[in-house]
């Protein structure tokens, strides 16, 4: 068993693993600006430590950053990339830096878009929603990914909304 403490901007994450280093996993990393300052290296770091500390191939990080982290580019990255190119024994790790909402009970992740984001009404969110990231739509494509070992790590606001189902069972990430 070895374990691995990974410090990236005051974050502390704690990985213990069995079995030979992590070379053929995959991190997908993204951050949003849309006017958050912080979140523009995020993804850079987070990469750089899983490639560092853990022992990710520089190969199998792939970095979503300012406007490139779009809601077609992340889809695509799950669903083309790490949907398609895992086997079961690989870990991936998914981590999102940018903001966070909730509306209808369900929580939303807001990658790069042209919307204005300076007036936060609910009826600009609505008018907006289909360029945002549902947990629905995150949930299904994580579900997709064939593998057991998958750690989601959402740096927003209202981020533990996301666990929060609306069906009344527990959500379930694994197949």
């Amino acid at each position: 068993m070895h374990t691995f403490c990974v410090k990236v901007l005051g974050f502390v994450l704690v990985l213990s693993v069995a079995g030979p280093c992590w070379a053929e996993s995959k991190i997908l990393s993204i951050s949003a600006s849309n006017g958050l300052t912080y979140t523009n290296n995020y993804a850079k770091l987070v990469g750089k430590a899983f490639g560092r500390y853990v022992g990710f191939s520089r190969y199998n990080i792939r970095l979503l950053r300012g406007p490139k982290s779009t809601k077609g580019n992340i889809t695509n990255q799950i669903e083309m990339w790490l949907a398609r190119e895992v086997t079961e024994h690989d870990l991936i790790v998914i981590f999102l830096a940018g903001h966070g909402f909730i509306l209808e009970n369900e929580y939303y992740f807001i990658p790069e878009t042209k919307a204005s984001l300076d007036n936060s009404k609910e009826v600009l969110i609505v008018a907006n929603k289909g360029q945002f990231l549902s947990s629905s739509e995150l949930k299904k494509m994580i579900r997709n990914i064939n593998t057991r070992k998958k750690l989601l790590i959402i740096d927003s606001c209202h981020s533990g909304a996301f666990f929060q189902a609306r069906e009344q069972h527990t959500t379930k990430l694994l197949p």
